[in-house]
């Protein structure tokens, strides 16, 4: 398996032209009730931006941060009995 993947993410708030950036980071393991999703496309909707611009910034997160809670793809491991390898 490979460890490290490529993303859009930000390690400071601001306006998302100035601190968007490629960027390689480890791809997560899983744990109990929980799925890896081979992403094959994504969105960033209003609430990224509103976190990404720092207007909401008692959401549990750290930087780096990577936007795009909407995405599609397909389940590569999991740890769920409600969710299988394929789905």
């Amino acid at each position: 398996f490979d460890t490290m993947q490529d993303a859009y993410a930000y390690e400071e708030y601001g306006n998302h032209a100035d601190v968007l950036k490629k960027v390689s980071i480890p791809i997560p393991t899983i744990g109990e009730n929980e799925v890896l999703i081979k992403i094959s496309a994504s969105a960033i909707n209003p609430v990224d931006f509103k976190i990404m611009e720092g207007y909401i910034r008692a959401w549990p997160q750290s930087f780096p941060i990577v936007p795009g809670w909407d995405v599609s793809g397909v389940i590569e491991q999991s740890n769920s009995s409600d969710f299988n390898i394929g789905d």
